[in-house]
């Protein structure tokens, strides 16, 4: 299937993408494949052979990986939602606070997945998210509309990543956030 493509595009006056291909035209596609498939020491055919070969290799880790994406963005648009109905009775409601404070804390962390029941990564992103959003300032947060609720949501936790990956190259702190590069590095050495 992929010669047969790869065939196509590179053959655009033989084979028109906006009609169906007659019996001569598959006949011809086939024939080129044929020949491009039997070819000897071809480095085009051996660089299709590892393009098929990764592609195979990985087609499932990919639609893995994808799930998995999709199940967390999912949980965490719950979560935001979820925050983003609360509801604050009075400035005096501290317990609602805290309870909104812990919340984002816990989105914050989910979307740097993170483990929010980590005690270190807890304290850390909700220093972060001190810095940034007071809880002095949580009746205001509380009193927006739902949409710029979820906004304020993810901008803020966009925030707490940053920070923590600023403290994280102080040496400063960082707990669990790895460095894509170095990792990589590591895992090839």
């Amino acid at each position: 299937a992929f010669v047969a493509r790869l065939t196509i595009i590179q053959n655009p006056d033989r084979f028109k993408m906006d009609r169906q291909l007659m019996q001569d035209d598959v006949r011809e596609l086939i024939r080129l494949c044929v020949e491009r498939l039997t070819e000897k020491d071809s480095p085009r055919l051996e660089t299709l052979k590892m393009q098929v070969a990764f592609d195979g290799a990985f087609a499932g880790q990919k639609e893995t990986m994808v799930k998995q994406r999709d199940e967390h963005s999912k949980m965490i648009s719950l979560l935001e939602r979820d925050l983003a109905n609360m509801k604050v009775e009075s400035a005096k409601d501290v317990a609602s606070f805290d309870s909104m404070f812990r919340e984002m804390v816990r989105i914050s962390c989910l979307r740097a997945r993170q483990d929010p029941n980590n005690e270190v990564v807890q304290r850390e992103a909700s220093a972060a998210l001190e810095s940034v959003l007071p809880k002095t300032n949580l009746m205001t947060f509380a009193k927006l509309p739902f949409g710029e609720k979820r906004d304020r949501l993810q901008d803020l936790s966009n925030y707490v990543l940053g920070i923590r990956l600023f403290n994280m190259f102080l040496g400063r702190g960082g707990s669990g956030l790895g460095v894509a590069p170095q990792e990589a590095w590591d895992s090839f050495s």
